[in-house]
């Protein structure tokens, strides 16, 4: 159990800090981009790299392995939408594949619900 808390916290502290690195190198970098394709790329890349780093150390119980990919998608897709979310996803999922794990597509599946349920919170009037 303490393996699986150290797992949460560690992957968690990864993804507040990338974050946080991002959203201040956007500050410094592009203070007045807002709003244009060339942000979205790079949100994109960065949270594609993002989700690469959380599942470069899963944690692997009784033969499955566990990561936190879904944060960092959960994440854009809130507040950029499905259509970056499932951009973000793909390249994630491609690589899974690539690495002939059982359950690859329905982890793009989840990927992709994930993103559009987000943007379908974010919408609503409950939250805000």
């Amino acid at each position: 159990m303490a393996a699986l808390l150290f797992f949460f916290l560690e992957n968690m502290a990864l993804i507040i800090a990338l974050l946080y690195l991002a959203l201040k190198a956007k500050e410094l970098l592009f203070p007045n981009l807002t709003e244009s394709k060339f942000l979205y790329l790079l949100s994109v890349v960065f949270i594609s790299f993002l989700t690469f780093s959380v599942m470069y150390n899963p944690y692997f119980y009784m033969g499955m392995r566990l990561d936190l990919r879904e944060v960092p998608l959960y994440f854009i897709s809130y507040i950029a939408g499905w259509k970056v979310g499932l951009l973000s996803a793909i390249f994630p999922a491609y690589f899974r594949y690539l690495s002939k794990v059982d359950g690859c597509i329905g982890y793009f599946a989840n990927d992709c619900t994930a993103s559009r349920y987000w943007q379908l919170v974010s919408q609503s009037k409950i939250i805000k």
